[in-house]
């Protein structure tokens, strides 16, 4: 049986290996204005060990379009700029949650005053791996904390950034509908929370020796002096009305007042490169059933993520390993929390924007009939990733 399974997997692979790739960014100037097309597609294969030998349900084993990015970025002279992204996979989709809304970005800077204001649809500052890139995540997908099931990732508001000390030091803050990504769906028709009250977030960094940039997650130059980055950031909102979906925990949009704040480190040297985060929620719901006949007001959910990468330059290949552990609430009895080993290759070709990669989850806590199957079932994903 197990041998069949193998089979399966290496026939799914080789098709997707007869997949060619490359990469280019096509660049436009016009007067006072350079503009940039770019996009990212990958493809992949899903493959789950189940639990239950009994169960016909392989609905998950399955070939998938990950992604079909299209990005246009520019600027005008040197007081604007402005950013347009969809992913194309995503039309159509159920799920409107995490990366799988369809519209990525829509903003535009204004750079002429002390402090850059971005007004638009864009990625909130909050968390390192949240982000990241996503060509430059070496891992098919975000831990569970930056996913964007459990706090919006993107929204419609107004971000403020300043720079200072050679870009050591980077303060964002910023105002947003508090809807995150439902904003822009039916779920919401574009109007904000019954009460009307934003979201607010801030976010500190602090880099050594130069800018740390969020794409530097695999050392691929070797750099010869350890380079890191330090972060802290939170956020606040007070809802009056709680949007489900079914796939976001109860607390992405829960009514109720929410505080979420955390901290990040990562570095890297001479191939090696690291990062830990770990975030905390302080919930006081307006559904008291979620505080499980407990004498509080409150409960609390949290989690950390630790990952460590080394990279060859001979075998032009990333070998990662990462933990991450989420626990959606305090008070709920049994254990009830999710963690994942995670192992990754990637094998990049003739850049560092076109990779082969396969992920593997070791799920941690199989024997937990509270969680989900889909956090208890160990799970492998291969594919490739090619820019353009």
């Amino acid at each position: 049986m197990y041998t069949k399974k193998i089979k399966l997997i290496v026939l799914a692979l080789l098709v997707i290996a007869t997949c060619q790739s490359s990469y280019a960014q096509v660049p436009i100037k016009l007067d006072d204005q350079n503009l940039e097309i770019s996009g990212l597609i990958s493809t992949t294969y899903n493959y789950r060990w189940k639990l239950d030998p009994a169960s016909t349900n392989f609905s998950k084993n399955k070939f998938a379009l990950g992604n079909a990015r299209f990005s246009l970025a520019g600027q005008k002279g040197s007081d604007y700029e402005y950013k347009l992204q969809m992913d194309l996979s995503r039309l159509g989709t159920q799920d409107i949650a995490g990366e799988a809304a369809p519209l990525m970005d829509a903003y535009f800077t204004y750079k002429k005053w002390p402090v850059d204001i971005t007004a638009g649809y864009t990625k909130m500052p909050y968390s390192r791996s949240s982000l990241m890139p996503i060509k430059s995540l070496p891992f098919w997908q975000r831990p569970e904390m930056a996913r964007g099931y459990l706090f919006s990732r993107r929204d419609i508001g107004i971000t403020l950034k300043k720079k200072i000390m050679n870009d050591r030091i980077n303060i964002m803050a910023g105002v947003y509908s508090g809807q995150g990504e439902y904003i822009l769906t039916a779920l919401t028709g574009g109007d904000a929370d019954r009460g009307g009250k934003p979201e607010y977030v801030a976010r500190v960094e602090y880099s050594f020796p130069g800018k740390y940039h969020y794409r530097d997650v695999v050392d691929f130059k070797h750099v010869k002096k350890i380079m890191g980055a330090i972060g802290i950031n939170g956020r606040y909102i007070k809802r009056t009305e709680t949007i489900i979906d079914g796939g976001d925990y109860g607390m992405k949009n829960l009514a109720g007042t929410r505080k979420l704040y955390g901290f990040d480190v990562a570095a890297q040297y001479n191939g090696f490169s690291i990062l830990f985060e770990m975030h905390q929620m302080h919930i006081t719901p307006v559904d008291t059933l979620l505080l499980y006949g407990r004498n509080t007001t409150f409960f609390r959910a949290g989690g950390i993520i630790a990952q460590a990468c080394y990279y060859s330059k001979k075998l032009k290949s990333a070998f990662l390993v990462r933990y991450d552990e989420f626990m959606p609430n305090d008070l709920r009895a049994n254990n009830y929390r999710m963690a994942n080993i995670s192992f990754a290759y990637n094998y990049y070709f003739n850049n560092e924007n076109t990779a082969f990669r396969i992920q593997y989850w070791y799920r941690l806590y199989k024997d937990n009939t509270m969680i989900d199957n889909k956090f208890r079932e160990d799970q492998l994903r291969a594919g490739f990733q090619f820019a353009f």
